[in-house]
């Protein structure tokens, strides 16, 4: 039995945004899932019911093919075919129904949604498939339920909702609460262990989200980015270092449309976040100790200050970053700040430093140069470039040429020899920043 393939599940709210993602283009209103699985034998049916939120259960299958005596059992047809519920009974309800819930539990009145299934795609131990619900009524159910089940495969994913396991071949799936948090630990099961939250990692989901819906490739793929983005910019973080992460992402937004009124507002919070700088020429940092990711605060003001055309902001920034990469850097190479952080006065070198620091000194430093030029930012990406190449406090590189992985951290004695997802994503957008500023060599 050929092992389930994990998949990642991706938070899809209802509503407006949801006319942005799913594959039918000329609908009112509806929802789209996405389900991944593993096969344990070949495919032959796809079991689908939809229906209003629990107590009231789902309809019927009325599509020729389908199995299903109308009792509320799941109907059953093969992939690709269209399912249309009918719309609930308006007379006779059963008395031992419990009552359905508020606030759309059940099928809206008039025309019943259509329903259709799509394989995506398939390879020989797992396939993506895709279930789109189209209401014809204009607006979407707030509150709905979808069955998912396969009489050959294993369900190890679905996106588009939450879902809960019905034994190993079923799903039920219900709405996200799209309320624009974000979760942080994913289990090796596909079930999230953290409570969603507005940490970094918060801020870091809108960043990416916002550069995809600035620069992907498919429209679709940069109206889901939106959507995803317009969600999370509505929240506000209490973490500096995650509001600075979001302006990154609100910056890629206006990059593209300049009066997104959601990506305004969020950089001028995160602009009242990051700014505040001391007096102190020695330690002008609004922190008293130096943390991770340091060079993404002074990046944040300059998207902030970029963003909303505010040169105090952006000369802060710019203040921030030089003061950083004096601090950060011995003789001709950096000297990264180390994990557990530093504080005035306390000894150099630390270890163990991370690739996420000079990773966040290059774009900050590639940023600043293309704001506001400056030979001194482009030997600040130079210098990140070759930390990973081996120019840094222990003369060992953080580059394995044969794999092309980051090493995780660089020890006193040596390194970590782990090849992380982070410290290798951190070593190719640095060696892109040094790509890109080929040419402006100091």
């Amino acid at each position: 039995m050929a092992q389930p393939m994990a998949t990642h599940a991706r938070p899809t709210p209802l509503g407006t945004a949801v006319r942005r993602v799913v594959v039918t283009p000329t609908f009112a209103a509806g929802l789209g899932v996405v389900i991944a699985a593993g096969m344990a034998y070949p495919m032959t049916k796809t079991v689908i019911s939809y229906g209003g939120a629990p107590p009231a259960g789902g309809g019927s299958c009325l599509t020729a093919g389908c199995v299903g005596d109308g009792s509320g059992e799941l109907a059953t047809a093969s992939p690709g075919e269209r399912l249309e519920p009918p719309p609930p009974a308006a007379t006779s309800p059963d008395p031992s129904a419990a009552p359905a819930p508020s606030g759309g539990g059940t099928v809206a009145a008039g025309p019943p949604p259509v329903m259709q299934y799509q394989t995506l795609r398939q390879w020989q131990s797992g396939f993506f498939g895709q279930v789109t619900i189209t209401a014809s009524g204009g607006s979407a159910q707030a509150n709905w339920q979808l069955h998912l089940s396969y009489d050959s495969a294993h369900i190890i994913g679905v996106w588009g909702g939450k879902w809960t396991a019905s034994g190993d071949h079923a799903v039920v799936v219900t709405p996200d609460s799209g309320d624009g948090t974000s979760h942080n630990r994913l289990g090796y099961d596909r079930r999230w262990e953290d409570r969603s939250g507005l940490g970094d990692w918060w801020g870091r989901s809108l960043w990416g989200s916002g550069t995809a819906a600035a620069r992907g490739r498919s429209a679709r793929l940069r109206a889901d980015a939106l959507a995803h983005f317009e969600a999370g910019a509505a929240c506000r973080s209490t973490s500096p270092r995650a509001m600075a992460f979001a302006a990154l992402g609100a910056a890629e937004v206006l990059s593209v449309r300049s009066d997104h009124a959601g990506a305004q507002d969020l950089l001028k919070a995160a602009g009242a976040a990051l700014s505040g700088a001391r007096p102190d020429e020695s330690w002008p940092w609004p922190e008293p100790r130096l943390a991770y990711a340091n060079a993404r605060w002074a990046e944040g003001l300059l998207a902030a200050g970029w963003g909303l055309d505010d040169d105090r902001l952006v000369d802060e920034g710019l203040r921030l970053l030089e003061w950083l990469l004096d601090v950060e850097t011995t003789g001709d190479h950096l000297s990264l700040t180390p994990v557990g952080g530093w504080g005035p006065g306390e000894p150099r070198p630390g270890f163990d430093q991370q690739p996420i620091e000079a990773a966040a000194l290059a774009d900050a430093c590639a940023r600043a140069y293309l704001l506001n030029g400056g030979e001194r930012f482009v030997a600040g990406v130079n210098r990140a470039v070759a930390w990973f190449l081996g120019a840094n406090d222990t003369q060992i590189p953080m580059y394995d040429g044969q794999t092309g992985g980051g090493y995780d951290g660089l020890e006193r004695d040596g390194r970590n020899d782990n090849q992380g997802a982070e410290s290798t994503i951190a070593l190719i957008s640095t060696l892109q920043q040094g790509i890109r500023l080929i040419g402006h060599q100091p």
